[in-house]
C-alpha cells in the first residue's frame, strides 16, 4: 500500500508538470516573453533551462516540448504501475475474503446449515464478497484521481486565484449533488438489489431441491411467478441507479464547457486587444479542466458505486464476525 501510494504522489507531480508545461509553450508560441513569477514556474523554468544543457538546445519551444513528450511518457508508465500493482492487491484481498469465509462455512456446527437457506448461504459465500473487488478497485482508483486532482488544483490556483476558486465551489457543489444521490439512490437501490439478488438464489435451490413434488402437485407456475417478480425487482433497482449514476458526470460536462465558452467570449468581448496575451493562460486552464473533468465525473461515479455494494460488504463482515455457530456443538 505504501508503494502504491508512492506511485500516486510521483504521478501527481509528473501529471503537474505535464500540465504546467503548457504555458511555456503557448507563451513561446506566441511571441510573448515568459516571465515565471511563481515558485512552481520558477521549477519548471530551471527544469527548462537543465533539459537545454543536457540536450546542448537553446530553443526554450523545444526544449519544453521535450519536457512536455518526456513527462507524458512518465506519466503514462507511472499508471500503467499503478494498474498493476492495484489490481494484484485486490486480487489478493478478495480471494483471501471469499477463502475465509469458505473456511468459516467448514468449521460451522450443523446448525448453522438448518437455521439458513441454502440459497442465502450460496450467495453469502460465491457473489457478496466478490463485491470486495468493487469497493477496493473504486477505492484505488478515487485515490490516484484525488492526488491527481489536487496537484492540477495547485496548478490552477498559481495561474489564477480567482478562475480556480470559482471552479472549486462548482466542484463543491458537484460532490455535494453525487454525496445525495449516493445515500439517497445508490445505498438503497443497492440493498434493494442485494436482497432480490439473494431471493433469487433461494428461489432456484429451492425449485430444483423440490423438483419432484412441485412437478407432481404441479406448483410451478408459483415458483414462476416468485421468480419473475424477483427478476423483475432487481433489474428495475438497477435501471435507476444505472439512470443517476450517469446524469452528474453529464451535467458536469454541460457546466463547464459552458463556463469556458462564456469566458473566452467576455475575455474577447472586454478585452480584444489584451486576447492574445491571455491565450497562455486561457490554453494552460482548459487542458487543466480537460484533465480534471474527467477525474470530477469519476468521483460521483466511485462514490455511488461504492455506497451500491456496501450492503453486500456488510453480509460479508457478518459471516466473518459471527461466532454463534462455531460455539455450538452437537
Amino acid at each position: 500500500m505504501v508503494l502504491l501510494f508512492l506511485i500516486g504522489i510521483l504521478m501527481a507531480i509528473f501529471d503537474f508538470i505535464n500540465i504546467a508545461l503548457l504555458y511555456p509553450i503557448l507563451s513561446i508560441s506566441t511571441n510573448q516573453t515568459y516571465h515565471p513569477d511563481n515558485v512552481f514556474y520558477n521549477f519548471i523554468f530551471y527544469l527548462d533551462s537543465l533539459c537545454s544543457v543536457v540536450f546542448n538546445i537553446q530553443d526554450h519551444l523545444i526544449t519544453s516540448c521535450i519536457m512536455f513528450i518526456g513527462f507524458a511518457f512518465l506519466s503514462f508508465f507511472f499508471g500503467l504501475l499503478y494498474i498493476l500493482i492495484s489490481l494484484r492487491i485486490t486480487t489478493k484481498i478478495t480471494i483471501e475474503s471469499k477463502n475465509n469465509i469458505f473456511n468459516k462455512q467448514i468449521e460451522a456446527d450443523y446448525q448453522y446449515y438448518l437455521d439458513h437457506k441454502q440459497g442465502d448461504l450460496i450467495y453469502n459465500t460465491t457473489r457478496a464478497p466478490s463485491f470486495i473487488a468493487d469497493v477496493f478497485n473504486n477505492l484505488t482508483k478515487m485515490s490516484i484521481d484525488i492526488m491527481l486532482s489536487v496537484s492540477t488544483i495547485i496548478l490552477l490556483l498559481s495561474i489564477s486565484f480567482k478562475g480556480s476558486l470559482i471552479l472549486l465551489v462548482a466542484g463543491a457543489g458537484y460532490f455535494s449533488l453525487t454525496r445525495f444521490l449516493s445515500m439517497k439512490v445508490s445505498y438503497n437501490t443497492g440493498t434493494g438489489r442485494y436482497k432480490a439478488s439473494q431471493q433469487e438464489n433461494v428461489i432456484l435451490n429451492e425449485y430444483i431441491n423440490g423438483i419432484k413434488p412441485i412437478k407432481v402437485y404441479g406448483v410451478s407456475q408459483r415458483w414462476k411467478q416468485q421468480y419473475e417478480e424477483t427478476i423483475d425487482t432487481f433489474w428495475k433497482l438497477w435501471r435507476i441507479d444505472s439512470f443517476w449514476l450517469q446524469v452528474p458526470s453529464l451535467l458536469l460536462y454541460l457546466c463547464i464547457f459552458v463556463a469556458i465558452g462564456a469566458v473566452v467570449i467576455i475575455i474577447k468581448l472586454y478585452y480584444p486587444l489584451d486576447f492574445i496575451t491571455y491565450l497562455p493562460i486561457l490554453g494552460t486552464f482548459a487542458l487543466a479542466i480537460l484533465k480534471l473533468l474527467p477525474r470530477l465525473a469519476n468521483f460521483g461515479n466511485y462514490q455511488m458505486g461504492i455506497m451500491s455494494a456496501l450492503p453486500n460488504l456488510g453480509i460479508v463482515k457478518q459471516v466473518l464476525e459471527d461466532s454463534t455457530y462455531v460455539k455450538v456443538k452437537n
